[in-house]
């Protein structure tokens, strides 16, 4: 299981209940709102949080939060996450960057 990741200029983690303030604001950025289906009140947002930790032990992969390398900024968050789609088991990619970050 990959705890930890790194590229040039980002470090992914997993995601941690701490990460709750940072996922907020990436979603409600007017513009990532627009792409990820609106801006989710904070208590369904915090049930979401709870799914995707809980994931990992279930599935033994999900999402990392994403750091800026250069000034360790939130940057978003990317991984996998298994989902039921019209009856059947899929692996989704689930990606949200924050704009200044690209």
């Amino acid at each position: 299981m990959v705890e930890r990741f790194q590229t040039a200029r980002l470090r992914g983690r997993r995601r941690a209940e701490s990460d709750f303030d940072d996922l907020m604001a990436l979603r409600r950025d007017p513009e990532v709102a627009a792409w990820l289906g609106g801006v989710p009140p904070a208590d369904q947002l915090r049930q979401r949080l709870a799914g995707r930790l809980s994931h990992w032990q279930r599935h033994g992969f999900g999402l990392w939060v994403l750091h800026s390398q250069a000034d360790d900024a939130f940057a978003g968050y990317i991984g996998l996450h298994h989902a039921i789609i019209e009856g059947a088991g899929e692996v989704e990619l689930l990606l949200g960057l924050c704009p200044e970050s690209l």
